[in-house]
C-alpha cells in the first residue's frame, strides 16, 4: 500500500509542516521467504492519524488513514517477529544514525499541532514499544565501519522516549491489528537537514549493510516513518518550490517500480534539497535493505507492485 497525503512534518520540527505523506507495503512478494518480508513508508502527520481534524471538506485524509491501517492489517497476517522502524524525527546524533539501545520505549504523539491554530485543543496519544536489545546491539556491532551509534537512556532504568515520529506510524499499524512485539528503532542523523541529496549514496550503502546485518532467523518488517515534499504552498512554513511536485512523482515512480532505482536515487535526489522531504533518506535506506535481501535470497529484484493511494494536495 503506498499512501500519500497531507501535512507532513517538516524536516526540522513537527510544528513546521505542510506537504505530502506516502505509504508503501510489500507483503507477499517474492521476498517473503527471506529475512525481509515487508517494507512500508508510513506517514507521521496529524491528519493521517486523525482525519476528523479540520479542514474536513476534502476527506482524502480518511483515505490516507484507511490505507495506513490496511498496511497494519497486512502486516498482522505476515507473521512478523521483528520490526525495524526508521524515523527522521527521533532522538538524534548530528553525524550518526542512532539505534535506540533500551529494553522499553514509551511516550506519546501530540495530535493537533499541524493545525497551527491556538483555538484548537491538542491531545496526546500514548504509545509503547518493546525494543529487541540483543538484535539492536548485534546490528550496531556489525555496522562499526559505518556512521552508526547506540543511543542509551538513563542506563535503561526508564523507557526510551518516543514522540510523533515513531508514535504515529506505530499507532496507525496497531489500529490495523499489528503491534510491534519486538523492534529495532533507528533515528536518522540531523545533518540530513543540511543536504539530504549529499547523503544518498551513503544511506543506500548503509541500508545494504543493515540488510545484511539483520538477524537471519527473524521475519522482519521495515517501516519508514516519513513524508514527501514540504514545499507545495507559497503560504506554507517552507514556501513554494517547483521541485515539490516532480519530487513526489519521482518517488511515486520508484514505489510503482521498485527495480527502477534511478527514479529515487537520481531523479528524486536531484530535487530533494529544494523539495524538502523528511522521508527521502529512509526510503533510500529501504532501497538498500531490499537490494541486500534480493542478493542474499538470490531472487529477482522484482516485487509485486504496491497499491497506491494519493498523492493528495496538502490542504486536502
Amino acid at each position: 500500500q503506498h499512501v500519500r497525503g497531507l501535512t507532513p512534518p517538516s524536516p526540522a520540527s513537527k510544528t513546521m509542516r505542510g506537504s505530502l505523506h506516502i505509504t508503501l507495503a510489500l507483503v507477499g512478494s517474492e521476498m517473503a521467504h527471506g529475512v525481509i518480508v515487508a517494507g512500508a513508508l508510513v506517514p507521521h502527520g496529524d491528519f493521517a492519524y486523525d482525519p476528523t481534524l479540520p479542514p474536513t471538506g476534502k476527506n482524502a485524509s480518511a483515505l490516507l488513514h484507511a490505507a495506513s491501517v490496511e498496511v497494519g492489517r497486512r502486516l498482522s497476517n505476515a507473521e512478523i517477529d521483528l520490526v525495524l522502524l526508521i524515523t527522521p524525527h527521533g532522538v538524534t546524533s548530528e553525524r550518526d544514525t542512532g539505534f535506540y539501545d533500551a529494553s522499553e520505549a514509551s511516550g506519546y504523539a501530540k495530535i493537533g499541532d499541524d493545525l497551527h491554530n491556538a483555538s484548537h485543543d491538542d491531545y496526546q496519544v500514548g504509545v509503547n514499544c518493546t525494543i529487541d536489545v540483543n538484535a539492536t546491539e548485534e546490528v550496531v556491532s556489525k555496522l562499526q565501519a559505518w556512521n552508526v551509534t547506540a543511543l542509551g537512556a538513563w542506563a535503561d532504568s526508564e523507557p526510551f522516549p518516543l514522540r510523533w515520529g515513531e508514535g504515529v506510524p506505530l499507532l496507525l499499524l496497531a489500529e490495523g491489528g499489528f503491534v510491534a512485539s519486538r523492534a529495532i528503532l533507528a533515528s536518522l542523523p540531523s545533518r540530513r537537514l543540511v543536504s539530504s541529496s549529499a547523503m544518498t549514496t551513503e544511506m543506500r550503502r548503509l541500508g545494504r549493510a543493515l540488510g545484511d546485518a539483520l538477524p537471519e532467523d527473524r521475519r522482519v518488517a521495515v517501516v519508514v516513518s516519513g513524508d514527501l515534499a514540504h514545499t507545495h504552498e507559497a503560504d506554507g512554513p517552507y514556501g513554494f518550490s517547483p521541485a515539490a511536485e516532480p519530487f513526489d512523482r519521482a518517488v511515486g515512480a520508484w514505489l510503482r517500480d521498485i527495480a527502477n532505482a534511478s527514479s529515487l536515487v537520481v531523479e528524486a535526489a536531484s530535487l530533494v534539497d529544494d523539495a524538502l522531504s523528511c522521508g527521502y533518506l529512509g526510503l533510500v535506506m529501504l532501497l538498500g535493505i531490499l537490494q541486500a535481501e534480493a542478493e542474499r535470497a538470490r531472487v529477482a529484484f522484482d516485487l509485486a507492485p504496491p497499491g497506491v493511494t494519493g498523492p493528495f494536495h496538502p490542504t486536502y
